[in-house]
This record gives C-alpha cells, structure tokens and sequence, in this order.
C-alpha cells in the first residue's frame, strides 16, 4: 500500500547511492483519496497486473527520477522543483520499496542473481504449496475483453432505474406472495435431498455464479476498465466462476468504483426476485422447483457470501472502498496488533500509520471482529477436512489446518512480544496486565460451579394407561373424561364372544362326559374309560374356571384412586378395542415423580438421596422441592419422556431411530426423583417438562473444558 521500508545513508568515503532505471511498462495514474483526504497516486504494473498505491512524497520522486542520480541530487531537485521536503532516508527507503515490488530494471548488486534468489525465497515450501492448492486454486479459462467490449451495448438497459424499480417491486410482491405460502416453500427444501433436486440446484448455483461474474465485468468494461481474464476457483475442491476487475482500481469516482463491486450482488438479487415471483405463479413441476433453486441461490449467495466483509468477496472491497482504503484486512490487522500491544503493554510506539481516531478505532474492531471470525471458520474448514478423509488423514490434516491457520499466527505473535521482550518487561503495565490475566486463568480453573442442571418431566407417580387384556366388545361404559375414580371402580365392562363361545363349548362337553360316567354301570366301554372320562372332566373344570377367570378379567378398573386424564376417541357400547391399544389412563393424587435425563458429563457430580428443585418451563407454575432417588449408571438406549427430545421441541439433541424413537445424540443417563411433600395442584392432571436443579460437586470451565476434549479425543481415537 505505501512504503515504510528505511535504509540507513552510505557512510563516509562510501560511493554515493544512485537511483536504479525503473521499467519503462510502468503507468503512474491518479488514484482515489485515501481516508484522509489526501491525493494518492497508483503505479499500474502491467506484467503482474497490479496496482501499487504510493503518498505524495512518492510521487514527487517519480516526477524528479532520472537514472544514475545521486539521493542527494535528488533531495535538492524535489526542493527546488516542489518545496518539498525529503530526507535521505526516505530515498533509500523508497527505493527498498521499488525493488521489492520488482519495479526496477535490475537488482542494485548482484544482478539478476540478487533477483534469482529473491524469487526462491519467495517460493514456498511444497507443505505449503499443497496446502494452498487443495485450499485454493484458480485456472484461468477465457480472455472476454473483446466479446465483453462487443455486447456490453445490449446489457447496459439492465442498470437503467425504471428497470431496478420494476425488480424491486417484483421482489416485493414475490416475498410477499412466498410469505402466505411458506410452509409450501420451505417443504421443497426436502427436494433438493434427491438426485434430480441436487442437479437442479447445482446447476442454479452455476447460472447465478455466472451471471454475478458478467455483471462486475460489464460494468467495469462500461467504465473503461480491463477485464483480462475469467476462470474457475476451487476452494475446498468446490469449483466458483471468477473474473479479474482489477483495473477497477484506477477509477478516481468512488461511486464508480461502488458500482462495479455492487454489480455482482445486484444481478444476484434480481435473478431471486424474478424467481421468487415465478415460483409463486407456476404450477408444481421441474421448473418451479429449479425457479425455487434459483431464488434460494440467490438470496443465499447475495446475502451470506457475497455480502461478507470477512470474506474477501463483493462485501470486502465494498467495504474497502466506502472507507477509501486498500488492502483493509492487512492494515486493519497491522493496527489491530499495534492497538494489542498497546493495551495490554503500553509500549508506547508509534502506530503503523496514522488515521483519524474513528478509523482507526473502526479498523481494529473490524481487526478483532476478523481473529474470531477466521478462528471459527478455519476451525470448521479443518472439521469438514476430518469428517472428510479418512481417521488417521483426517486428523493429520485436522492438526495441520489448526496448526497453520490458527496457532502459527499466534506463535509469530508470540515471537514478536519475545523480540521486545525488553520493552515489555519494562512497562508497569505489563504488571497490570499479568495481575489481570493471572486472575481470570484462577477464575477459570477454580471450582465454583456446583449446579447442575437436568432436563426433565414431573407427572403424578400414580399412572396407569389400561388396556384390554384380549380383543373384546365394550358392553357398558361407566365413566367420561375427567371423572374422579376410587381404587376397584369399574371403567368398561367387556364382554368377549370368542370367550363365551369358548365356555357355552366347555360347558356341552362337560355334559357329555357326566353323561358317560352316569351311565357307566351299565355300559361296558364307559365303565372301561370310567378313569379316563374322570380326567377329562376335572380338565374341562379347570378350563371352565380359566375362560370364567378371564371373562371376570375382562372388565377395565382403576388400580388406585385418581382421575380419568385420557380416553380413546369415539369409546361406546359395541365398540371392538385391540389389545394393543391404551383405552384409559388413570392419574392419581398421591405424590408426584420426576423423570430425568443426566448429560454424560455431569454423571460424576450427583449421586442418590441429592436435595433440588424442579423447575418448569412455564413460568406460570410453582418451583417444586424435590429429592433424587435413583440415578441410572447404563446410558439411555432411547428417551422415555419425548417431551424431552429436541425432536419434539425438548432440550437434548436427539436423532429418530426406524420405530420413530427419539434416541439422545449424546449420551444421557436416566434420573428419577420424588417430590417432597404434596404435589402442588397444578400438576395434578398434567405433565410438565422442565429442568431439575440440583448442588453437586464442584467444578471449574477449564476443567469441564478438558474432560469434553478428553472425551472427542478418546471417542475419535478409538480406544
């Protein structure tokens, strides 16, 4: 962006310092102000296709560069010709600067071998060179300047105001439209899960990418600029169209400038207007579904990527440019480290470069805003990277990601605090600064949680669903829905045909063989199976005593006193019941109990006979004392309360198994408690979920921190 680099003047008796030729590819243009106002100048590097900003004494350098000059010759010109003031040191800084963005025709000693071995320094290590390819990578495909130049005629109605006020309220009514149906619109989120869905999305995401990509190239051609190339990046392996608008950087208008890094986003916007209007109008098919792929393409690339600052996409250089200043990551960066240093050791050096206090303050925030936001997605990228490959690549590239992209910008850091180790020892607010860190670390690793808190369910103890115990017919039916029942109150009387048939048959050949054995006397064979008839006959006893046994079982009654809080639907006289379907649930009014699923990583913590208090989820219900009888020590296979499943809008993160059984993501361990004293009325014919918080042992965040990381390491691990 400018340069900052200094070289001490020649010593004594040493041979002046002459100014080395530049290239004569070079173009010096006037740039856009910076923050402050001032004027700036951009040298145009043509091989490298780059744009180099440089200050005003800068160009009053160019302005007096002539081959061959002595530093002091031209300390005097720029006196002489611009009043300006320029030190030596300036000069020799300035051409440190020049050489190392290779602007001048040869190195000052050693020729093109000085040149050689800049560039393989500059080579990187083949780690990092795969590390960056697989990252990022681009192949350029096309050279569009000419067919851009030839069309951009037809395309430039599309800027027109009539034609973005007509979108706009396509857009409008679209979302509108979208709005009364959104469960509809959000259902054909399930389609994209399959073939013909992914392809359908695929492709809108290439149409939308494309059009983004000619919509910044038209409109930096509409302002005279280059557009050199268009290609292909692959980040992650995912492959997004590009186009070089580097020359962008020579407009001085910033609504110029403005206007080319908005395009993209704009034709982004309006290919999801239209497309959300149409999906709104056309019938179900193909193409509403791909209409339906074309506005989530564009609402989602406009507004999560594009729109990013942290990201060095569209957001990013719009951003740079309403700030009217270049490079915005590195500087921000460079003065957000300084601002570090600054408040934790009040070193007392100068900033990096100096702003109105606004920007500046602006800047580091964005600076720090940038640390976390990288922090977080490197760390994602380095899980995708894991879950990618498999185990024992995914945690070598796992660790290589974290390593590069997280701890090595810290250790450079670290190595920079070390190298002014001096300085730093020497602040008394570097005393200050240890005093506090030392403290939150304590605070950190000092025991002071002792709640533990467990999702669960309070319910009277006294529950019953009663089922038929065979398939039956209701005969009589004795109470509704809500009634109050004592213990050995009838609820259905049923009767069974199967089994009155069974009996009326028991019955007939109890009569046959009382008839043989009456006649015994007098009948040979009879009184020859006399004992065989008397066995028979004591059997057909004992089954006629089992069908009355369960005909007299057949009946539904309350086990215990309480209230009728659930029948089957439409229950009446004649009515066939399953036996595998609940016909009534008695609640009773004892006491209540509370069911509960413990997370893993507090099983430590509590143990049987442990005091707490329940505490529901409507605010509108009384806490509740408590006490914890039994705490399971075998994880849950499934989650008997599904109001506990996150499934069914409970707090723990569960998947559906093949029978619909929520099953904990985590492992959870089954807690059941008891209510001291009586069940508050409230929760009588009722259940409710809530959170039982109980006192266990002690422990401290870096504590839960390590055994959670001990427990990935180890679940990963294998062992």
């Amino acid at each position: 962006m400018g340069w900052l680099v200094t070289a001490a003047a020649p010593a004594i008796g040493e041979a002046p310092i002459r100014l080395p030729a530049l290239r004569q590819d070079l173009t010096l243009i006037e740039g856009a102000p910076d923050a402050n106002g001032a004027r700036r100048w951009l040298i145009y590097d043509p091989l490298q296709h780059k744009f180099i900003a440089i200050g005003h004494s800068a160009y009053i350098l160019l302005q007096i560069w002539h081959e061959g000059k002595t530093i002091d010759d031209g300390v005097a010109e720029a006196w002489s010709r611009f009043s300006a003031t320029i030190s030596t040191s300036e000069v020799t800084g300035f051409i440190a600067f020049l050489q190392a963005n290779r602007l001048t025709l040869e190195a000052p000693r050693g020729g093109w071998r000085t040149l050689a071995a800049d560039a393989e320094k500059l080579r990187p290590a083949w780690g990092s060179y795969l590390l960056h390819t697989y990252l990022f990578f681009r192949i350029p495909l096309a050279r569009p300047e000419q067919f851009l130049k030839a069309t951009v005629r037809y395309v430039t109605w599309f800027g027109r105001r009539s034609f973005l006020v007509a979108l706009c309220v396509c857009g409008l009514f679209g979302l509108y439209l979208v709005s009364r149906e959104w469960d509809a619109f959000r259902a054909t989120f399930a389609g994209t899960a399959t073939l013909q869905g992914a392809l359908l999305l695929a492709i809108a995401l290439l149409l939308v990418k494309l059009i983004h990509e000619l919509a910044h190239a038209y409109v930096a051609i509409a302002h005279g600029c280059r557009v050199p190339v268009i290609g292909v990046a692959f980040i992650l392996g995912a492959p997004l169209l590009y186009c070089d608008v580097t020359d962008a950087w020579r407009l001085k208008s910033q609504k110029a400038r403005l206007q080319v890094d908005l395009a993209g986003i704009a034709a982004d916007l309006s290919v999801a207007c239209v497309a959300t209007l149409l999906w709104a109008f056309l019938p179900p098919g193909a193409v509403k579904h791909f209409m339906f792929s074309l506005a989530t393409a564009g609402w989602f690339l406009s507004l999560t990527m594009n729109l990013n600052p942290f990201m060095k996409f569209d957001g990013y250089h719009i951003a740079s440019d309403l700030a009217g200043i270049e490079n915005l990551q590195d500087r921000a960066i460079a003065l957000a480290r300084w601002r570090l240093r600054e408040i934790l050791f009040a070193l007392g050096t100068p900033p990096p470069e100096r702003l109105p206090r606004r920007v500046s303050a602006s800047l580091t925030l964005y600076a720090w805003g940038l640390w976390l936001y990288r922090l977080v997605v490197f760390t994602g990228i380095a899980l995708v990277v894991y879950g990618f490959f498999f185990k024992l690549a995914g945690v070598v590239l796992f660790a290589v990601e974290i390593g590069y992209f997280v701890v090595a910008p810290l250790w450079r850091e670290l190595k920079e605090w070390w190298n002014m180790r001096r300085a730093i020892l020497a602040s008394r607010r570097t005393l200050v600064s240890a005093v506090v860190a030392t403290g939150a670390v304590s605070m950190l690793a000092m025991p002071l949680s002792t709640t533990v808190s467990i999702p669960a369910v309070i319910e009277a103890q006294d529950i019953a669903r009663l089922y038929p115990t065979l398939g039956a017919r209701i005969a009589h039916l004795h109470v509704a829905f809500g009634d109050g029942v004592a213990a050995g109150d009838k609820l259905l009387s049923l009767d069974s045909s199967d089994l009155e048939q069974a009996l009326e048959l028991n019955r007939r050949k109890a009569d046959v063989v009382a008839l043989r054995l009456d006649r015994g006397t007098s009948d040979v064979t009879d009184r020859e199976e006399t004992a065989v008839l008397e066995n028979e006959r004591a059997a057909l006893t004992e089954q006629r005593a089992g069908l009355q046994r369960q005909i007299s079982e057949l009946d539904i009654v309350a086990p215990f006193a309480g209230r009728i809080v659930e029948m089957l639907p439409a229950l009446h006289t004649g009515r066939s019941l399953n036996p595998k379907e609940s016909v009534v649930v008695v609640r009773g009014q004892a006491i209540g109990e509370v069911r509960g699923a413990l997370p893993e990583q507090d099983l430590w913590r509590l143990n049987a006979g442990t005091t707490a208090t329940f505490v529901p989820d409507d605010v509108g219900l009384p806490l509740v004392p408590m006490k914890i009888v039994v705490i399971s020590r075998s994880a849950m296979a499934t989650l008997d309360q599904v109001e506990l499943a996150g499934t069914h809008g409970g707090r723990i993160a569960d998947r559906l198994d093949a029978r619909k059984a929520p099953i904990p993501v985590a492992a959870h361990f089954a807690v059941r408690g008891v209510v001291e004293g009586p069940l508050p009325a409230q929760f009588m014919n009722r259940s409710a979920a809530g959170v039982i918080v109980a006192r266990g042992a002690a422990e401290s965040a870096l504590s839960r921190s390590w055994r959670h990381v001990l427990k990935i390491l180890v679940r990963e691990s294998g062992i």
